[in-house]
């Protein structure tokens, strides 16, 4: 089996985890699937995508649920659809669903604004700036298969 390419054939390989010793209140770890244990670094040790110009993220760099920027000037970060984010990350493309992703700001000398597309909301008006120096994380919940809430965790 090959390393996981997408969060989707992530989600195939826990399916190949035995959850049964971890409800049955027996303190049980799981038994995982060999491949799983092989590629788990590969999990670990993403590859963060660098997004230094305002630009909109691309799928494929969103789902690397880590954005770095080290730019001087302010960038504008703006999110591909819920749709599209939602078709990536679910097996079956099927709302509910919850991603979280990660914008690094630390080396960064000026900020990062997460502007969203129509199908995105933002319900309590967080503040979705990134300022230099700082690293926040932010929550995509997705209530249709075609639209999401955002929320900052930190």
């Amino acid at each position: 089996m090959a390393a996981p390419r997408s969060l989707r054939e992530f989600k195939e390989i826990l399916d190949l985890v035995d959850w049964t010793g971890v409800f049955n209140g027996q303190g049980q770890l799981p038994q995982i699937h060999a491949d799983f244990l092989l590629h788990a670094s590969t999990m670990i040790n993403i590859v963060p995508a660098a997004i230094n110009v305002t630009a909109t993220a691309t799928v494929a760099q969103l789902v690397t649920r880590y954005i770095t920027s080290t730019s001087a000037a302010a960038v504008a970060l703006t999110l591909p659809s819920a749709a599209s984010v939602l078709s990536a990350i679910s097996q079956a493309g099927t709302a509910p669903a919850v991603f979280d992703f990660y914008v690094d700001n630390s080396a960064g000398d000026n900020t990062i604004t997460v502007t969203l597309p129509a199908s995105i909301t933002n319900p309590n008006g967080v503040t979705l700036t990134v300022i230099a120096g700082t690293v926040a994380c932010f929550r995509l919940v997705f209530v249709t298969t075609t639209a999401a809430f955002i929320y900052r965790v930190v």
